[in-house]
């Protein structure tokens, strides 16, 4: 009985397997093209002036970092973009250069950022549809508005809504939540606590608000205000001393901004009956977000790749 015919190879599968082997012998040809490409577009991001539209092109091609905060990265095509906008912003209003550097604010950013998402910010995107609603009213309308950002920045709408409305947005937010959280604020609560405990054990008022007090501050290094009409103190104080007699000293108050102890002096009246008070004041400034960005920033690990 005679041996089977072999099947024919399929065309197809051997038109594969050709195709496969040209590109197999490709890509290390392409593999260098394109990453010698990546190098002289890096070197010409790099190297050119920053303001020329050369940098800016090429900064575009890759994704060049200008700096590095800790596992977070400022690109190099954002950090010349905000240059270019500030100084068309400088040419355009005849006004000085801003000072700090573009790469600060943009690293700044950064470290806002961390520091939101550590406390749970959420970005509020109605609170930046606010404030574009409320700039084209300024402005006369959306059409106005696109075209004093594009006068003024070299941006559209939307370059200028997410460059600077949106992080403006977000900081304003991570601030009141840091002047409201706990952790972040438990230092200059406590040293208001310790300045209420050494009234509460007797000592002077004024040697306890010199301690505390910043003499560089609007309250009197000795906490005194003088006396005053209580409808220009805010009223939180004067309820909270309403109780008092004088000579007498409340607990730690804490407001928007600040932990505050006070203590009446004296009572009066005016010609009409107003009430005046003399107040003592000893002032905790709260922990800001710009004091939280300096320790982040000092705690994190940042490497810049230009200046």
């Amino acid at each position: 009985m005679p041996a089977p015919e072999p099947a024919p190879s399929c065309p197809s599968r051997s038109a594969a397997r050709r195709r496969l082997a040209r590109l197999a012998a490709w890509l290390p040809k392409t593999a260098v093209v394109l990453a010698g490409w990546f190098v002289l577009a890096g070197c010409a991001a790099y190297l050119a002036p920053p303001d020329s539209p050369l940098a800016r092109v090429a900064a575009r091609l890759g994704p060049y970092p200008a700096a590095i905060v800790g596992w977070r990265i400022v690109f190099l095509a954002d950090d010349l973009d905000v240059r270019a906008a500030q100084a068309a912003y400088a040419k355009a209003a005849s006004a000085p250069p801003e000072g700090g550097s573009v790469l600060d604010t943009l690293v700044r950013q950064q470290l806002v950022d961390a520091i939101g998402r550590r406390l749970g910010v959420r970005p509020d995107a109605a609170a930046v549809d606010a404030s574009m609603r409320s700039m084209e009213d300024a402005a006369g309308g959306l059409e106005a508005l696109q075209a004093r950002i594009r006068s003024l920045y070299g941006w559209d709408a939307s370059a200028f809504r997410s460059r600077v409305v949106a992080p403006a947005a977000y900081a304003a937010r991570v601030e009141a939540r840091v002047l409201a959280d706990a952790s972040a604020q438990a230092a200059p609560r406590a040293a208001a606590q310790a300045a209420a405990a050494r009234l509460d054990a007797g000592e002077a008022f004024a040697g306890v608000a010199r301690a505390v007090n910043d003499p560089r501050g609007l309250v009197p290094p000795d906490g005194d205000i003088g006396l005053r009409p209580a409808s220009e103190l805010p009223p939180s104080w004067v309820d909270a001393v309403s109780g008092l007699a004088d000579g007498g000293h409340t607990g730690v108050l804490e407001g928007k901004d600040q932990f505050t102890v006070l203590a009446v002096f004296s009572r009066a009246r005016d010609p009409n009956s107003q009430l005046l008070l003399r107040l003592g004041v000893i002032s905790v400034p709260k922990r800001t977000l710009d004091a939280l960005v300096s320790s982040e920033q000092a705690h994190t690990f940042i490497w810049r790749f230009v200046s």
